[in-house]
């Protein structure tokens, strides 16, 4: 919901002068820690030091934005945040025997490991509702007026200012049902939502969603070196005895994060029945989440979010500003178990939208608990009336589609991405295309495109329409009609995403092996499960060079023809969907991805090609206490007969140059760094693609340096050789290597790389093997 608050709440800024008292504590024996002193993260300045009983009072007018450094003789020093009033901080001595603390770790241990005993998935089925009230608010008493107001912005201020007082930045709720069984699976239901100044749904905002019944990620058995904990006692809890143990995180994790809390652990069963805690780092977050005992497990009852954030547009200098919130809180009741389910309400997608759920008050007035406040409800139609008054609503539904490259103009959405490209066949390439979306119709889209460039100074153009079908399964059969260009031995078998064509633009900056083709598409294209897509495809192209080639000793103005049929394949186990009455969008995204792809040119219709094509490609991304390491793996196989159009091309992206000054470009994005466009080509390989992305490495105040280290493989093979005349290139029948090391962010989103090409295909001038080029971080 962070668009929607951003919108909604820029006329205001923090103002907080606040005092703080903390008390310093010895870990293990709760005993005061005197001469104990305190200084200012960013700047070391020294607060103060605490009095024989441990207390030490703070004045900062920046005390909430924070981060403070503790230290004291004989004790480990440590990181935290302070809040406006009274906190206890506790520092872990370096000669004590830490008893209570190894009690406390043992306790964790046990709840970690009886965790799935105690989780409601140990029932065979059950179902819950859940409330959430989501809200933004400031102190209204912090705030002063502009006097006699000139400009416009100004007297908006007043007017924004003035609403306050009755009403709240922002309001939504939703409720939601949740369906479990051991054999069925998972099914979570949108039922009802409401929001604030919105008049229509915003999917993306509803993907959110809260961890439900899980651990939190610091209770992770390795995330339990990054804290300290701390039996402090027991007390009883909901009539059983329950243990009381306090955490706070270490600075050997992260100098610039703070985090403390109080877990509570059922003595019996060892489940953890409540944790209530706080995070600093660049905003205050604070949280309380409760757990019931529920038929033998334990169920979450309530969650509680508070995040405590600056408003920072300052409109005037004498404008005060206001401490401002918001709040995330979540009621879970109608446990039911056990229960018995059919089939059909777990068909579809994990994650789905009742058909009824927009703006249904009746829906949820039966769930709320408590009701809406009068400031509450009096804030609908507050923002509703801003909403309307200053055109947000219709720019929200204009920024909506900037997440799939898109710009909304009314029925129509623009293809934004792919307006102004280039590449060295065609220079620069100027394109205007676009779609219809839902508001044009629910069961069709019409697409296209058209284009010219300025260096081949040729036409391009395509159409076609998309029909939904078996919606409930995501289904759309689509005509495709095209007349356009494509880098040889580069043809795609899988969708991209927008964000995957923007980095896919950069791998043909170079890249002047083109041909032009000219075809027609038949598609179908259906989900199984939540993470499987399969698509059948048939079409008919005619293919012609457009560079110095020739195939079986044809003219280079030969046209070729060719007849094909294909199976494509997406795999992606660990992506979570929620479907949507437009379209599906992901709510977790996580690797591994996987795609296969089989072609079969036919040799029918007059087509001069027959073979069997098979694709393979993978992501993964595997995370460690280094960084962050992403694997891409392809491989390619080609049995029969066909032109350099329809092989594979070696990933090549450099630039034509006699030295490294004049080789430097951006880099490509699962590429070869080192290789030339068109100089390898194959009809069978494998290629990989490994970067590890090291942890931010602070060097001086808020300066970071971002590295990532790069190793490129591959090796292929081809048959009939003796087909392709005239166009130089070499197969890579031996292993090519290439390392890489790279300086993000230098300025900007720009770095710089160096890289070197190693093994069988190492040059003896050092410099003819070494690239530098320019980085771009502009999607992690």
């Amino acid at each position: 919901m962070k668009p929607i608050f951003l919108i909604l709440t820029f006329n205001f800024f923090l103002l907080a002068f606040p005092q703080s008292t903390i008390q310093i504590k010895d870990f293990d024996t709760g005993q005061p820690v005197q001469k104990a002193r305190v200084y200012k993260h960013a700047n070391r300045a020294l607060l103060g030091s605490t009095d024989s009983q441990g207390f030490l009072t703070i004045n900062d007018e920046n005390i909430e934005k924070e981060t403070f450094y503790i230290e004291a003789e004989g004790y480990l020093s440590r990181f935290d945040h302070i809040s406006e009033g009274t906190k206890t901080i506790f520092l872990e001595s370096g000669v004590q025997i830490k008893n209570n603390r190894l009690n406390a770790e043992n306790l964790i241990i046990g709840m970690i490991q009886k965790e799935k005993i105690n989780h409601p998935h140990s029932l065979h089925n059950y179902k819950y509702s859940s409330y959430t009230k989501f809200e933004i608010d400031a102190d209204s008493l912090s705030m002063s007026y502009i006097e006699n107001p000139e400009k416009r912005k100004d007297r908006i201020n007043n007017k924004v200012k003035k609403a306050l007082k009755n009403n709240m930045f922002f309001l939504a709720e939703r409720s939601m049902d949740h369906l479990f069984d051991e054999k069925l699976g998972e099914k979570n239901i949108i039922t009802a939502n409401k929001i604030s100044g919105i008049q229509k749904p915003v999917y993306e905002i509803l993907a959110k969603e809260l961890r439900r019944n899980e651990l939190p990620e610091f209770l992770e058995i390795k995330n339990l070196k990054f804290y300290r904990f701390r039996l402090l006692d027991s007390l009883t809890l909901h009539d059983k005895k329950t243990y009381k143990i306090s955490f706070y995180l270490t600075r050997q994790y992260n100098k610039n994060t703070s985090s403390s809390g109080t877990l509570y652990i059922d003595a019996e069963s060892l489940a953890l029945v409540r944790y209530i805690g706080s995070i600093k780092n660049q905003w205050l977050y604070e949280y309380n989440v409760e757990r019931e005992s529920r038929t033998g497990v334990w169920m979450t009852s309530r969650e509680f979010i508070r995040i405590i954030f600056p408003l920072t547009r300052i409109l005037n200098k004498n404008t005060t500003g206001t401490q401002s919130w918001a709040t995330i809180s979540t009621l879970y009741s109608g446990f039911t178990y056990p229960v018995t389910f059919s089939k059909e309400e777990f068909f579809g997608y994990e994650y789905e939208v009742s058909k009824d759920f927009w703006n249904n008050e009746a829906r949820l007035e039966k769930v709320r608990q408590p009701a809406l406040t009068l400031r509450e409800s009096q804030t609908y139609s507050a923002i509703d009336s801003v909403a309307h008054n200053y055109h947000l609503i219709k720019k929200m539904q204009f920024l909506s589609p900037l997440l799939l490259g898109e710009v909304r103009m009314n029925k129509v959405n623009m293809d934004l991405f792919n307006s102004i490209r280039f590449n060295d066949f065609e220079g620069l390439r100027f394109q205007l295309g676009g779609r219809t979306n839902y508001d044009f119709s629910k069961d069709i889209s019409l697409k296209g495109y058209t284009a010219w460039a300025a260096k081949d100074q040729q036409l391009k153009y395509g159409a076609g329409i998309d029909f939904f079908v078996n919606k409930i399964n995501n289904g759309k059969f689509s005509l495709l009609g095209e007349s356009d260009v494509n880098a040889a031995g580069k043809n795609r078998f899988r969708e991209y995403g927008a964000i995957e064509n923007v980095r896919d633009q950069t791998n043909n900056l170079s890249n002047n092996i083109y041909y032009r083709y000219k075809k027609g598409e038949l598609q179908y294209q259906q989900d199984f499960f939540d993470y499987f897509t399969a698509s059948l495809v048939t079409d008919y192209q005619t293919q012609k060079s457009l560079f110095d080639y020739s195939y079986k000793d044809n003219l280079v103005s030969k046209e070729y023809h060719q007849f094909a049929s294909s199976l494509r394949i997406k795999f992606t186990p660990f992506v979570k969907y929620m479907k949507t009455p437009i379209n599906k969008i992901a709510i977790e995204d996580e690797m591994p991805y996987f795609f296969f792809n089989y072609t079969r040119s036919w040799k029918a219709f007059s087509s001069d090609f027959e073979y069997d094509k098979f694709d393979f490609t993978t992501f993964f991304n595997l995370k460690n206490r280094w960084g962050n390491t992403k694997i891409t793996a392809n491989a390619g196989f080609i049995s029969g007969k066909t032109s350099l159009f329809n092989l594979y091309e070696g990933f090549g992206v450099v630039k034509n140059g006699d030295n490294i000054l004049k080789r430097f470009e951006l880099k490509g994005y699962n590429t070869f760094e080192t290789i030339h466009p068109g100089s390898f080509f194959a009809s069978k390989y494998v290629a990989f693609f490994i970067t590890h992305t090291f942890k931010d490495l602070r060097v001086w105040g808020n300066k970071y340096l971002y590295m990532t280290l790069v190793y490129n493989g591959m090796i292929g093979n081809m048959e009939h050789k003796e087909l392709h005349t005239l166009h130089s290139y070499t197969v890579p029948d031996k292993y090519y290597q290439e390392v890489g090391i790279e300086f993000n962010k230098l300025i900007s989103i720009f770095g710089l790389g160096a890289y070197y090409r190693l093994g069988s295909y190492h040059s003896g001038n050092f410099e003819d093997n070494l690239y530098i080029k320019l980085t771009y971080t502009l999607f992690k």
